[in-house]
């Protein structure tokens, strides 16, 4: 539970993207409310850093941006982790990658919509900043993942326990194509106070 401005205890929930029908589909997006109904946006308490699990807290940013990312990464971090990432194509393109555990000059493959994962370093990721236009998970780390460690399976402290275990994480962070809130995650409090500051110094620039 967290608390907004009003000192009311409001939960905040993730809408998942839903297609329905002709009316099209309504993005992922962040709600907050009471538990009996979820309210507005506009009661989501921003930039307050809270302890969800024992040594892992967390902040709701406000309306950060791709280009926000150039202040939150941190460049002694190496790399940078995307997790289910939908490389979005309208169009078939060549496809230079293994198909059911297999790889074969001699097999033509054209693919569109490609999820999953990335390991990028952190340097080649601030390269492409200016390329992102949807939205991202990533998780900065020091260490690649082990093979084991799939997180559509772990879900609360646990999840964030062995992420700090494995891989040295900095920070999970989820950040929208369009403007909306973004939930930061890290171990370390003195990180997130320096990432509210620089985006409060934005504001004023």
């Amino acid at each position: 539970m967290n608390t907004n401005s009003k000192g009311e205890k409001v939960r905040i929930s993730q809408d998942k993207p839903v297609t329905s029908g002709n009316r099209g589909t309504q993005p992922a997006h962040y709600n907050a409310g009471q538990e009996e109904k979820l309210r507005q946006h506009h009661n989501i308490e921003v930039n307050k850093i809270k302890e969800i699990y024992k040594g892992h807290y967390f902040v709701l940013l406000d309306f950060p941006t791709p280009n926000d990312l150039f202040k939150i990464l941190d460049s002694s971090y190496k790399y940078v982790w995307g997790v289910e990432h939908l490389e979005v194509r309208t169009e078939w393109k060549d496809y230079d990658y293994y198909l059911f555990d297999k790889r074969n000059e001699n097999i033509k493959v054209k693919a569109r919509n490609l999820t999953m994962e990335f390991l990028i370093e952190t340097n080649d990721f601030l390269k492409i900043i200016p390329n992102i236009r949807q939205t991202i998970q990533i998780i900065q780390t020091n260490h690649i993942p082990p093979y084991y460690l799939d997180l559509n399976k772990l879900e609360g402290k646990s999840k964030y326990d062995l992420l700090l275990q494995k891989v040295n994480y900095l920070f999970e962070l989820e950040l929208r194509g369009a403007i909306d809130y973004a939930p930061l995650v890290s171990p370390d409090i003195d990180f997130l106070e320096q990432v509210i500051a620089k985006l409060e110094d934005k504001k004023t620039e």
